[in-house]
């Protein structure tokens, strides 16, 4: 009996070796991603962000870098599989982002597969449209104090393509982001407040579409008016 133990002991040992060794093989797994990002008009990019996005998305954080004045960017990523690769430059409102909400010009994102230390040439990646920085202020319309809790949705012209932001409250009123640079329509809805829609007054019924120049900056008040409680009314 206790032969037939220790026998059994070292089969188990040994069955449980080869695990052990591909987990420990996964875990030192190392590929290097290279390429160069360039604008519309092929001109190198330099201190651009570049991201590599695992498809399909596992969870944790995604590999990123910079490139150099050339343009020129090296990454290097911890799991094997296909990446694509996106690159923006959001101090001059290039977003970062695979997100089709900004894909204005339809911009193809380079789609690679990578080995165990293999070194990896993405070719050429090309920013994102340029957008515009657009501040929001949301202002409660009757005490002029800043509206601390609120979503808001921006929604293209052209499609249902969406971006979503919250508002917190240590933003004290004021968000700030991104938007491609083609009409747009905005949604506001805040706790105790009316919907408000940007153009005219703030209703559905006057809503109208918002465009930026690429590159600039715009700051719009947005006025939220308080909902006001229903009169009780008596019976008949």
């Amino acid at each position: 009996m206790k032969a037939s133990m220790v026998s059994n002991f070292i089969v188990v040992m040994y069955l449980s070796i080869p695990t052990l060794s591909q987990a420990s093989k996964q875990d030192s797994f190392s590929a290097t991603i290279t390429g160069q990002v360039k604008d519309a008009y092929r001109n190198p990019v330099a201190n651009a962000r570049v991201s590599a996005c695992l498809t399909p998305r596992s969870p944790g954080a995604i590999p990123q870098g910079y490139t150099d004045q050339l343009g020129n960017f090296s990454i290097v990523v911890r799991t094997p599989g296909t990446y694509r690769m996106y690159a923006g430059k959001e101090d001059l409102s290039y977003p970062t982002t695979s997100a089709l909400f900004y894909d204005v010009d339809q911009v193809g994102a380079p789609e690679i597969t990578v080995g165990d230390q293999q070194v990896v040439d993405a070719g050429i990646v090309l920013l994102n449209s340029q957008g515009a920085r657009l501040i929001l202020r949301l202002i409660d319309a009757e005490t002029g104090q800043p509206i601390k809790e609120a979503n808001i949705e921006f929604r293209r012209d052209d499609n249902l393509d969406r971006l979503g932001t919250g508002l917190g409250e240590e933003a004290a009123g004021k968000v700030t982001v991104l938007v491609p640079s083609m009409p747009i329509r905005i949604e506001i809805q805040a706790p105790g407040y009316e919907d408000w829609y940007y153009g005219g007054n703030g209703t559905i019924e006057q809503a109208l579409s918002l465009c930026l120049v690429p590159g600039t900056t715009e700051e719009i008040e947005a006025l939220l008016t308080q909902k006001r409680q229903k009169e009780v009314t008596g019976s008949p």
